[in-house]
């Protein structure tokens, strides 16, 4: 899923700035869940739209996400220092 149409930054009190700054991953390997902790400068977001037309992923997990995406944001590449992983399942 690419967005058609990148366009102006996003504000820090916008939903998809909240949703994209998280400092932290999470994984599964071998059925094991870890988290690791992360450090970047912030996203550099900008609004967008996209066009989705196939999703698989939700209906594979059973949820039924909306026609339409409720918030998108784009960014390019940002580079980020990651700490070793813990194991927490």
């Amino acid at each position: 899923m690419l967005p058609t149409h990148p366009s102006a930054a996003l504000s820090q009190g916008s939903l998809d700035y909240f949703l994209a700054e998280r400092y932290c991953l999470y994984t599964v390997w071998k059925g094991s869940a870890y988290r690791g902790e992360i450090h970047h400068v912030p996203w550099p977001l900008q609004s967008a739209s996209v066009e989705i037309k196939e999703n698989t992923v939700a209906e594979a997990a059973g949820i039924q996400l909306p026609a339409a995406p409720v918030a998108v944001a784009f960014s390019r590449e940002l580079r980020v220092l990651i700490w070793s992983l813990d194991r927490i399942g």
